[in-house]
């Protein structure tokens, strides 16, 4: 799969306090500038088993306001961030029915990159393993059923800029938790 994004943003989220998104807004000038493309494969080892490799590239700027409001916004309190990442995932998925699955597990584990040191100025260096495990089952010989999740994220090394210190409410959804999110580098 390859895919392209090109944004401009009114509006952009600088920091988080008491759990929740603080924003600045331009109405005049587009504030934020994001270009990417990246390219995927998947390879399927029999009906369970799903390998996936990405890279991806990232060109992403924001004015000096941002920069002024939150110095460790990008690396460095820079105004453009360059990088490439590149990220591995394995899939094993037993459920019986992807959509709304009532029996089965899935794991899954992945390995990210960011900043492969290709730009001269890129100032990124982040290294991520995530994991998790869900299990579906039925309570008892009822019609009730049940669900569990078990989700982790280790970040070694140095604090990354806030840009990619996400890691609750963002792309991880946490239900009951919509309006809020938990910004750091593990969980």
């Amino acid at each position: 799969t390859v895919t392209g994004l090109y944004t401009r943003n009114h509006e952009v989220f600088y920091a988080t306090q008491n759990n929740q998104l603080v924003y600045y807004k331009d109405e005049t000038n587009r504030i934020r500038k994001e270009v990417s493309a990246s390219a995927k494969l998947s390879y399927r080892r029999g009906i369970y088993q799903r390998n996936t490799v990405e890279v991806k590239y990232t060109d992403l700027s924001v004015f000096d306001t941002v920069v002024d409001l939150a110095n460790d916004y990008f690396a460095a309190g820079s105004e453009r961030m360059r990088s490439f990442m590149v990220s591995y995932q394995f899939v094993r998925d037993y459920r019986a029915a992807k959509a709304y699955p009532l029996h089965g597990h899935l794991c899954d584990v992945e390995v990210t990159r960011h900043g492969l040191g290709i730009f001269p100025d890129e100032k990124l260096n982040i290294f991520i393993i995530a994991a998790s495990a869900r299990k579906w089952f039925q309570v008892g010989k009822s019609r009730v059923f049940g669900g569990a999740m078990v989700r982790g994220r280790f970040l070694p090394g140095p604090i990354p800029p806030y840009y990619h210190q996400r890691a609750l409410g963002f792309s991880t959804y946490v239900r009951g938790f919509e309006y809020y999110v938990i910004d750091g580098q593990s969980y």
